[in-house]
């Protein structure tokens, strides 16, 4: 049991809002982008607490791609009323 938070839960957080942001932005949901950045921001911590560089630069690209998605839909979506 102790092993399931072993890294402060920033393991679980990241799978976690890993899934939700792949089924939303499956779903084309705008909101998996946020979920994406929540996503990076767990292994981001995770790559800390574990001493991982290349987890926590990889995750630093990764928040910055779903901020560049999440702008890019906006922007595309301006003019229209269904965004999700």
């Amino acid at each position: 049991m102790e092993s399931l938070f072993k890294y402060q839960g920033a393991d679980w957080i990241g799978m976690i809002f890993g899934l939700a942001s792949t089924l939303c932005l499956a779903k084309e949901m705008r909101v998996g982008f946020i979920l994406g950045i929540l996503c990076g921001a767990g292994w981001f911590v995770f790559g800390i607490l574990t001493g991982s560089i290349a987890s926590v630069l990889s995750n630093i690209l990764v928040m910055a791609f779903n901020a560049h998605g999440w702008w890019r839909w906006k922007k595309k979506n301006l003019g229209s009323s269904t965004v999700r």
